[in-house]
């Protein structure tokens, strides 16, 4: 059986950004960083790749899609480059269309995002502790199980998040509204903040709890990755 249907990476040319961070060009000058930061980076980054080694070989035995989604980012120079040398064995493409997204569609059918960025704690330049409660309440969950929450963990399992994975989600959700889903979401290998105790995990789309300064922030559920990713 499979542990999902699709792969999808949003916005792949997000790890490019971070890549540079992870292996700085001294005679560039781009980034003036602590090395603190720099190692930090590039310890993540080999956690990413580890990840997507992972990923691909379950797409390979499952004979998974892997497709990647927007595309349009000509004008930083960046693309998928950074994603694609890890799924040469795979059935990949750049770019994900409605039509073949309807055409993969069956009762239950299960999509991990990854890709970038995964705005972890990015919601709190959004919109204020007092007014996300509110949406939150109004959605119907305890912000007592918001581990985010005000930046901090409280040992919830559900995580208040906001960027492109969680808009790419929010959009999936609607597409296939009204036929059984499941849309994932890859903190092993995106490209956020999320704190390294849960970087081995998945998070399942729960609700959108609205758009603030044209930004999506959604609630999702934290499970364990391996429920996804056996190998991880």
């Amino acid at each position: 059986m499979k542990p999902f249907d699709l792969l999808l990476f949003e916005s792949p040319y997000e790890y490019t950004e971070f890549y540079d961070v992870a292996h700085p060009k001294k005679e560039l000058g781009k980034y003036d960083l602590d090395k603190s930061i720099i190692e930090e980076q590039q310890r993540r980054w080999l956690q990413i790749v580890e990840g997507f080694k992972q990923l691909a070989a379950i797409c390979e035995e499952h004979h998974i899609p892997v497709r990647s989604s927007n595309q349009s980012a000509d004008y930083l120079g960046m693309d998928d480059s950074l994603v694609r040398p890890h799924f040469t064995g795979c059935d990949y493409a750049a770019e994900l269309s409605d039509e073949y997204l309807d055409a993969l569609v069956k009762p239950g059918i299960r999509i991990l995002i990854s890709g970038g960025n995964f705005d972890y704690t990015g919601y709190t330049m959004l919109i204020s502790p007092q007014d996300l409660e509110v949406r939150v309440k109004n959605t119907g969950i305890d912000p007592q199980e918001v581990e985010n929450f005000y930046v901090r963990d409280n040992f919830g399992r559900i995580a208040v998040i906001n960027g492109c994975v969680a808009a790419r989600a929010a959009k999936l959700h609607l597409h296939l509204q009204g036929k059984p889903h499941e849309i994932y979401m890859d903190a092993a290998t995106t490209k956020g903040d999320v704190p390294r105790p849960y970087t081995n995990s998945v998070y399942l789309f729960q609700k959108t709890l609205g758009s603030v300064k044209r930004r999506t922030i959604i609630s999702a559920k934290r499970i364990d990755r391996r429920v996804l990713v056996p190998n991880s």
